[in-house]
């Protein structure tokens, strides 16, 4: 026995597993369902064109009790007379049937109906071994279709038999009425039963939808071991995983090592942000950062600023506000600009006293940080 079989399938089906499912052609089917929208839109078609169908139906009946005796004794003129006929009889059943190709392409678009599934249409071997095809045609869901249609027929049979039995006086009288009154009684007859028939094909469906959603949905379920060989799938096996970081740290160390030779500060956390600022008059109207990162990219930052002779000053409130509020190649924000100018002239006042050209330059005062832009 397999480790699927062996366990229950207790979990609900993932989004794709339902896709899959959908794919494959596992939807959710009520035949009641949509016999009985194709009944009720087809019934609505026949009220509508009433009274159309009526007069056509009294025309086409005066036509064929009037005996040409010209038509049986001219070939080419019956064929005419039969051409124009059938031509007369689509014209007028052409509304109903609209109606009636608006109801299939509805019943179509509701759940469980067409659906194109390219595995539905390939071929395969094992729906010719007869062993499965007699556990098919025994099978639970075989039963429970036929105990359905036995309910569907007997239900049927009885409200028509009632229907009969009461209005067969009715219906033997159409035949002393006039013409017309008569097709018009019979339409409503006809009216009359299709309302019952759809009224209890509505009940069954009623029953249906509920159950064979139940069916496909208990179907599909999932064991726990297919839930996480699913999620594992879609993340990722963990040496791929594995490899993803390693490239993406290779990319961003790659990229600390053109950047931050190209700053004119680093200000750390000390040891969870870094943060690389650079201030071109001719780039850009403010500082700008030009390398970020915390813990290990913070570690790397300050390696390769230190191997560039960089200046690196600990300024744990300011590398945290940039590090938080600036993106790499953004200008630090207008409630920054007043700490970062004091940083910058510091280092450059730093430079020119090691240079032989000023003083030293005295610390950097605690530095204003706006409230909003402190992160903690």
């Amino acid at each position: 026995m397999s480790q699927d079989s062996a366990q229950e399938r207790t979990e609900q089906p993932t989004e794709k597993r339902l896709k899959k499912a959908r794919k494959d052609g596992q939807i959710a089917r009520s035949k009641e369902l949509n016999t009985v929208v194709l009944l009720m839109l087809s019934l609505a078609g026949l009220l509508w064109f009433a009274e159309l169908l009526m007069t056509f139906f009294i025309r086409l009946m005066r036509q064929t009790m009037q005996l040409d005796h010209s038509l049986l004794t001219n070939g080419k003129l019956m064929q005419t007379s039969m051409g124009n006929a059938l031509l007369d009889m689509l014209a007028n059943l052409a509304p109903l049937l609209t109606v009636s190709f608006v109801a299939m392409w509805v019943v179509g678009s509701m759940p469980g109906g067409f659906i194109f599934s390219r595995e539905l249409l390939a071929f395969k071997g094992g729906n010719l071994n007869p062993i499965k095809g007699l556990g098919r045609m025994f099978g639970s869901n075989s039963l429970v279709e036929l105990l359905k249609s036995i309910v569907k027929v007997t239900l049927l049979g009885a409200c028509l038999y009632g229907f009969l039995t009461q209005l067969w006086t009715r219906l033997l009288g159409l035949q002393h009425q006039a013409l017309p009154a008569a097709i018009q009684d019979g339409l409503g007859l006809v009216f009359l039963a299709l309302m019952i028939t759809v009224t209890l094909l509505l009940l069954v469906a009623a029953i249906d939808v509920p159950f064979q959603q139940h069916k496909i949905m208990s179907k599909i379920k999932m064991t726990r071991q297919e839930v996480k060989e699913e999620r594992k799938s879609s993340d990722g096996s963990p040496e791929i995983k594995n490899r993803i970081r390693q490239i993406q740290y290779q990319m961003a160390n790659r990229r600390i090592e053109e950047r931050v030779p190209k700053a004119d500060v680093i200000v750390t956390n000390p040891t969870h942000f870094a943060v690389a600022i650079r201030y071109s008059e001719g780039k850009a109207k403010a500082p700008y950062v030009v390398a970020k990162g915390a813990d290990d990219m913070a570690l790397r930052i300050r390696e390769v600023a230190k191997k560039h002779n960089k200046e690196v000053l600990e300024i744990p409130p300011l590398a945290r506000a940039i590090y938080h509020s600036t993106r790499v190649d953004q200008e630090v924000p207008a409630g920054l600009y007043t700490a970062v100018a004091y940083v910058l002239t510091y280092v450059m006042q730093l430079k020119a006293y090691r240079a032989g050209r000023g003083h030293l330059p005295a610390p950097i005062p605690e530095l204003d940080i706006p409230a909003n832009l402190i992160k903690h």
